[in-house]
């Protein structure tokens, strides 16, 4: 977790001190961590998880699944944090339009800095319930996640390009496509229908958040009325 949050430290600062847009700052330090776990590990992994966290990974509670119960959590707390705390609401804000909240006298590179650390120790938390779930993890085990996690956010309405959103609507756009993948995969469809479906979905969520719609269909709605006058 302390490794987590020192990734997501290194990259706030590269975002919030050199001005280096998040998508490539996050991407670099993902090279920089994944050359350093080759560089260690020598490009092979044997480890295990333990009996212990391999136990309670894939343990249940009523017959609910601990990562599920711990999921839920999550939501909720990080919800109930940005609607009903300051800093929530003072990261909403940022969110919203940094340029607004730094005229309001909102801290916005301290907010902003404290965002990708905190976010990195919830990934580092989730790394570790899969370590535990597959008690055997692969170096690369990760990578299947970086798309879908994308296309997730997108399903949930918020924009790539900045804005606001919402915790719980990103939840229920993971669950539906964690759903239809389900669908695709036992319907037989290769790899390659699936990595095609999470790229159009991201495409139609920013396609549906950044064209003006209304513009462009008032531009049909004049050529056909230009032609029909003609």
């Amino acid at each position: 977790l302390l490794s987590s949050a020192a990734a997501g430290f290194v990259s706030g600062l590269a975002v919030t001190r050199f001005g280096i847009t998040p998508l490539i700052a996050t991407l670099g330090v993902n090279a920089l961590l994944l050359g350093t776990i080759l560089r260690v590990t020598h490009g092979g992994a044997s480890a295990t998880a333990t009996s212990g966290l391999a136990r309670f990974s894939v343990g249940r509670v009523l017959g609910i699944p601990h990562i599920v119960l711990i999921a839920v959590a999550a939501i909720a707390l990080v919800a109930f944090i940005l609607r009903a705390t300051r800093f929530g609401r003072t990261f909403v804000a940022i969110g919203t339009s940094a340029a607004a909240a730094h005229a309001a006298g909102m801290a916005v590179r301290r907010y902003t800095l404290a965002t990708y650390v905190i976010a990195s120790t919830f990934y580092g938390l989730a790394g570790i319930l899969l370590a535990g779930y597959l008690r055997t993890p692969g170096l690369g085990v990760g990578d299947s996640y970086l798309l879908p996690s994308i296309a997730a956010v997108v399903l949930g309405g918020t924009s790539l390009a900045g804005g606001g959103g919402s915790v719980v609507a990103t939840a229920v756009g993971a669950l539906f496509l964690t759903q239809l993948q389900q669908v695709v995969f036992g319907a037989g469809a290769a790899t390659s229908v699936q990595l095609l479906i999470q790229s159009s979905v991201i495409g139609l969520g920013m396609a549906i958040r950044t064209i003006s719609w209304r513009r462009w269909f008032g531009r049909r709605h004049g050529r056909r009325v230009a032609t029909t006058a003609g």
